[in-house]
């Protein structure tokens, strides 16, 4: 290399690129965070409208033309029953974890291990509310952007808030969208008047809609033998 007469030469000390990698590290951090934050937000989703006569009889329905499926009835307020049929099949340690369950995500590692193919997925509610509300493909990076914005989900809204978001979003086959319309569908009265075993049979059915679905003899008697789970 040939060096000019008066002319000195630096090479840029390794404390100021080890720097520039810590910054913009915590610039793509940043950004990451800001990205999850506007995505963990709980969204409003226009309900169906049923139509009867003066005496009551049902005419019609008018579904939202922004969203797929039927339904999308806030359940207010909370059945207590049907919370706690939820969080006993869905997610046992609901009101424990911060949006993402290590111990379950431990015990689905070790079960897909053993078994060689996915057989546990380790969903939270609150995760299953992210993918309900921007719906993907089932991949590891997936997994991973739907359990960051759990934990943001978490940090902002209550645990009551999460779970009426999965009540209302959750599939109940037949294209049917959220417990209070599928008690109205199924069982032709409100969610809060459901019973023990009819509670256990509609929670049921988010865990596959299509092999659970009630309009079908196997799949009401899949519905019927994971309820008896749910009791």
């Amino acid at each position: 290399m040939t060096v000019f007469p008066g002319i000195r030469t630096y090479s840029m000390p390794r404390k100021l690129l080890k720097g520039g990698g810590f910054v913009l590290a915590i610039m793509s951090l940043i950004l990451f965070l800001s990205l999850i934050n506007r995505q963990a937000t709980l969204q409003f989703y226009e309900p169906t409208l049923l139509i009867e006569d003066c005496h009551g009889s049902f005419l019609g329905e008018i579904r939202s033309s922004h969203h797929q499926g039927r339904g999308y009835w806030i359940p207010a307020p909370l059945p207590s029953r049907v919370l706690r049929a939820v969080v006993s099949m869905e997610d046992r340690r609901f009101y424990s974890h911060f949006g993402v369950d290590p111990i379950a995500i431990g015990r689905a590692v070790i079960q897909n291990f053993n078994q060689g193919k996915v057989v546990s997925g380790a969903s939270t509610l609150a995760m299953q509310v992210a993918r309900l509300q921007q719906p993907g493909k089932r991949t590891y990076l997936r997994k991973a952007w739907e359990a960051a914005v759990a934990v943001a989900l978490t940090l902002k809204y209550t645990k009551e808030a999460i779970a009426s978001q999965w009540l209302t979003l959750a599939p109940f086959s037949n294209d049917i969208k959220g417990v209070s319309y599928a008690a109205e569908q199924y069982f032709h009265k409100p969610v809060g008047d459901l019973s023990w075993a009819e509670v256990a049979f509609l929670c049921a059915i988010p865990q596959s809609p299509a092999r659970m679905n009630p309009t079908k003899y196997l799949g009401r008697y899949r519905a019927i033998a994971r309820g008896r789970i749910i009791l």
